[in-house]
């Protein structure tokens, strides 16, 4: 399984398992199949934690594309041209507004991880439930917290903090949804259409966390998967990873710009799936970096 940053949207961070045994390229990070985001995942750092058998970081190659993660089978994480900032993100399942404080190089100091587990875990992506998906990212995700505090001295905090948040609510008139078609979930995000199949409302309410840069909570009620197309104006996002601090308004969404002519991402939500965000103040996990170090030698 792959993922890649695009250029163009860099703020979806879902991963979807692809055709094959080796998967598909998408947007940034991976949450689709984690827990629920919103309130602290642990009160403080574990004492001991499964941890990767050998592993290699080394800086990226200054002419490399945008950052990209291949899980292939067994919990080996690959990983390349990604930040620290990155790979927090990742290990700890957050979207970017939610990690404070470190040195400076944590946004711009670049690497390539390639990390093997021994005894191998996990099977093929595709033939797992969403539960063992589930276990096996969070597997995954101590396996690299360990990585991270062993070879870049990571050192966090947890805590909560009231931030807006959207609830994911049905629409007054009711949904518009199309029942799957085939298994998933599957995702394609293009420059102004989402596409995610097999999905069930959680699926959904990550992928919009992401879009919107705030935590997106499912209280549609709503158990079945669906097939999801979205067509919406992607200036009303929010600056994604590394965007302008400022940009954007209060709502996460930045107003269209004159040139665009379909519906912003809150429309496109009631007039095409019959869905709504509404947004109220609620906890969110949140990290701050204490102390992080240039990664040792391999």
């Amino acid at each position: 399984m792959s993922y890649r940053a695009p250029q163009r949207l860099n703020v979806a961070r879902k991963l979807l398992p692809g055709a094959g045994a080796a998967a598909i390229i998408i947007p940034f990070c991976v949450a689709l199949f984690s827990a629920p985001r919103g309130l602290a995942q642990q009160a403080a750092e574990p004492t001991e934690r499964p941890s990767f058998a050998v592993a290699s970081i080394k800086p990226s190659n200054p002419n490399a594309g945008g950052p990209m993660i291949n899980l292939p089978l067994g919990g080996r994480f690959s990983a390349s041209n990604v930040t620290l900032h990155f790979l927090i993100e990742f290990a700890y399942d957050l979207s970017d507004d939610k990690i404070s404080g470190g040195p400076n190089w944590i946004d711009s100091k670049r690497y390539d991880v390639d990390a093997n587990s021994d005894p191998p875990f996990g099977g093929e992506f595709r033939k797992m439930t969403d539960e063992e998906r589930k276990e096996y990212f969070h597997q995954l995700r101590l396996r690299l917290q360990s990585l991270l505090a062993d070879r870049f001295q990571l050192k966090i905090s947890h805590g909560t903090k009231d931030m807006s948040v959207y609830d994911l609510v049905v629409a007054k008139n009711g949904p518009k949804l199309k029942g799957a078609q085939g298994p998933g979930p599957k995702l394609h995000v293009a420059q102004n259409e989402l596409d995610l199949s097999g999905a069930n409302m959680e699926d959904l309410a990550g992928v919009l966390s992401d879009l919107t840069r705030r935590s997106v909570i499912d209280r549609t009620g709503l158990t079945g998967r669906y097939d999801i197309k979205l067509e919406f104006t992607p200036d009303s996002l929010g600056p994604g990873p590394g965007g302008p601090p400022g940009a954007g308004t209060a709502s996460g969404l930045q107003p269209p710009s004159a040139e665009s002519t379909g519906p912003t991402l809150l429309t496109a939500l009631q007039e095409q799936l019959g869905l709504k965000l509404e947004s109220h103040k609620g906890p969110a996990d949140v990290v701050n970096v204490d102390s992080a170090q240039l990664p040792s030698e391999n």
